[in-house]
């Protein structure tokens, strides 16, 4: 993920769509880049392996989250 935003002019990014079929667990494990992001859109499969909706929740400091179906959508708190 920092490899990528890296690629990004400004180096942030107004949304990002994550749909990693379950490996979202390894993806926010090492979270230096949230930061970066003042939107998140994301599939939570703690379907396939218990567990990830945490992983991604213990990164996710100063956002409220909505959820929709299967999606849940990080909004960075102003």
């Amino acid at each position: 993920m920092q490899t990528l935003l890296k690629e990004i002019p400004g180096g942030s990014v107004d949304l990002l769509r994550i749909d990693i079929e379950g490996s979202e667990k390894e993806v926010f494990e090492s979270c230096d880049w949230i930061s970066d992001v003042r939107r998140l859109m994301i599939d939570l499969h703690d379907r396939i392996k218990p567990g990830y909706s945490e992983a991604v929740n213990s990164v996710i400091q100063g956002f409220r989250n909505l959820q929709r179906g299967g999606t849940t959508l990080y909004l960075r708190n102003s």
